[in-house]
């Protein structure tokens, strides 16, 4: 590959929005996961978005931090969603994935704080 044919990856796609497949907002990409095998280049095999996502950059008691919040909001198992990159259809402005929102598992939250907290406003 030529130096004219290389992107850089990591500042095309981390901290981008994300829109499913019916054009709705569903997070951003706080991380990608390449798999790396012995005498072969890395492969790009997905794309990480959600609850701790980016906690597990951190150190342990930011991580813990961050879990307790996410247990505080209503999510009972907070863990990142790994997005597999065959379901990445576009990276514009936004990064475009062929999958929708409940498929990918990018629900659980928005699902957590509208049952702990918008459910809880009056009129909600």
């Amino acid at each position: 590959m030529s130096d004219g044919e290389r992107i850089e990856l990591g500042k095309q796609v981390l901290d981008k929005g994300l829109l499913d497949r019916e054009g709705r907002r569903c997070g951003k990409a706080d991380d990608l996961v390449l798999e790396l095998e012995p005498g072969r280049e890395p492969e790009l095999v997905a794309l990480v978005s959600g609850p701790l996502a980016f906690a597990r950059t951190v150190g342990r008691p930011w991580r813990a931090a961050a879990a307790a919040v996410h247990r505080l909001l209503g999510v009972a198992d907070p863990h990142p969603v790994e997005i597999p990159w065959s379901a990445v259809e576009a990276i514009d402005v936004v990064v475009r994935l062929s999958v929708g929102r409940l498929e990918a598992g990018l629900e659980q939250l928005p699902d957590a704080i509208r049952g702990r907290i918008v459910g809880r406003l009056p009129g909600a």
